[in-house]
């Protein structure tokens, strides 16, 4: 097997770039595939200068520097492809983007049409109507609360839900844990008047619809109560309740009780004091 020596490689490396070729990376590459094809093919016996040209010509047709075009040519290639790739995979993106941001679109103008539509049949039904509505999907889900002649009802906030295309007040941390701490403590209080007055009547909080903010209220809402029942989708009652309060003029309370006839026996609007005199006169004459 041939021996190439330090000088040997320091001719071929020098020959190399006499040849034309420039590239550091394409000089150093040329070299060790010359120097592997020597110790590979050839015999220590072997003339160097005889063996080499042979060798070398194994790299060009006309011209060692050729290869480095050649080399050139396939590098900006490659960044061609590259940028090709790139760009498409671009051209799917922006795509996709697109797509989705229509679709977003589609979509809050969807929910701001359902929104209209809703409001406005909403708007249309009356008290007996949604009573009635009430009643059947308490006779379905909670029949038990029809047992009792009065219920107690409190109407969430939710049945007052903004525009979903108009612009969302921002509130501060500070007012939102106020009014959420307003909340609970009403909420306690309701409960422990259900826990005194249940005799013949129930207490329930209800909701106009059912989404995922609303499932997590009442779970929130349930650890701290035992005696208030939740009911969601109930919008065709408190919609008919707010309609006959517009109605007649007047401020819309969120609780009232009513009997299993639908008669308004009792109603109160959003005060800061939860108990007053008539209320507590009311649940103590609820035999």
């Amino acid at each position: 097997m041939y021996r190439v020596s330090d000088e040997q490689i320091e001719f071929i490396l020098d020959d190399i770039k006499k040849r034309g070729v420039e590239m550091e990376d394409l000089q150093l590459n040329l070299l060790d595939h010359i120097c592997c094809i020597l110790e590979r093919d050839y015999n220590e016996t072997d003339d160097f200068n005889t063996i080499y040209n042979t060798t070398i010509k194994q790299f060009f047709k006309t011209e060692l520097w050729e290869i480095e075009e050649e080399t050139i040519g396939l590098l900006h290639f490659k960044h061609y492809y590259k940028m090709k790739r790139f760009l498409y995979i671009l051209f799917v993106l922006s795509i996709g983007f697109n797509v989705y941001v229509f679709s977003k679109m589609g979509y809050e103008y969807y929910k701001r049409k359902k929104w209209q539509s809703d409001f406005e049949l909403m708007q249309k039904v009356d008290y007996s109507d949604g009573f009635n509505d009430f009643k059947n999907k308490l006779r379905t889900e909670h029949p038990e609360i029809l047992k009792k002649q009065y219920i107690y009802i409190t109407i969430s906030r939710n049945f007052w839900y903004h525009d979903p295309g108009s612009t969302i007040m921002l509130i501060d941390t500070f007012t939102l844990n106020e009014d959420e701490r307003r909340r609970m403590k009403h909420l306690k209080i309701r409960d422990s008047l259900a826990s005194i007055y249940n005799k013949n009547i129930s207490f329930v909080h209800i909701y106009p619809h059912e989404n995922k903010n609303i499932n997590e209220e009442i779970e929130k809402n349930k650890k701290h109560t035992k005696n208030i029942t939740y009911i969601k989708e109930a919008s065709a009652f408190g919609h008919g309740y707010i309609n006959k309060k517009h109605k007649e003029g007047m401020w819309i309370p969120t609780q009232i009780i009513i009997d299993t006839t639908g008669k308004l026996i009792y109603q109160q609007g959003m005060t800061v004091e939860l108990i007053d005199k008539k209320l507590i006169s009311i649940l103590k004459n609820i035999k």
